[in-house]
């Protein structure tokens, strides 16, 4: 056997083999990236679905607020109060789980958007649930007024986080208002308030 047409032939065959690897390779990142960009825009989704979560939520627990502010001003009677409805609490493994396999091809600021959504879900579960058990059926006139606004800012700011996150994208940035301008924002923008005008205008039946 010619012994350089033996090494020709095995450097043609390793060639070959590493050709092969390298498109492989090449193919398998293609579709990760491809697969990492489909999840983003599931992020994207659950973001905004997140958001209009909060739209109602943050109507119920307005109502539930002004209800428990104006009872306790004396301005409502127990007996006016027949029950109280909660909304259900955002679900954090959504989130989480559309985030996880994009997390990696988010822009820095998307990343801490997302950090700070679930620090927010997990507030927001934990305000309900101290909410829901402090608050009597028949006692509502006793109810913490200060817990029930607490969990409307932070539902006012889970809300404006999700909305930007899922309309800007890649533009997103953080969000540098203080949480009491995001809170008075996000009410005005859906004309709602706490102000003694608003408390007024507010009726027990809506």
């Amino acid at each position: 056997m010619d012994f350089s047409a033996f090494i020709m032939g095995v450097s043609a065959t390793l060639i070959g083999v590493a050709a092969t690897v390298g498109s492989t390779r090449k193919i398998e990142s293609i579709k990760m990236n491809m697969e990492a960009n489909r999840r983003r825009e599931i992020l994207y989704v659950e973001t905004k679905d997140l958001a209009d979560q909060c739209v109602n939520d943050i109507r119920t627990m307005h109502h539930n607020y002004c209800l428990v502010k104006k009872l306790n001003m004396g301005i409502y009677k127990e007996s006016q109060v027949d029950e109280m409805i909660f909304p259900r609490p955002p679900v954090l493994i959504l989130l989480e789980n559309a985030a996880e396999n994009c997390f990696h091809i988010l822009t820095k600021d998307q990343r801490e958007g997302i950090r700070s959504l679930i620090h927010l879900i997990k507030m927001a579960q934990t305000d309900l649930d101290f909410i829901c058990y402090d608050t009597k059926a028949s006692e509502f006139a006793k109810a913490d007024e200060a817990r029930f606004r607490l969990y409307l800012s932070t539902l006012c700011a889970l809300y404006h986080l999700a909305i930007n996150f899922s309309e800007e994208k890649e533009r997103f940035r953080v969000i540098t208002k203080s949480p009491e301008e995001t809170f008075t924002s996000v009410l005005e923008s859906l004309d709602l308030g706490i102000s003694f005008e608003h408390l007024m205008k507010h009726q027990i039946n809506v």
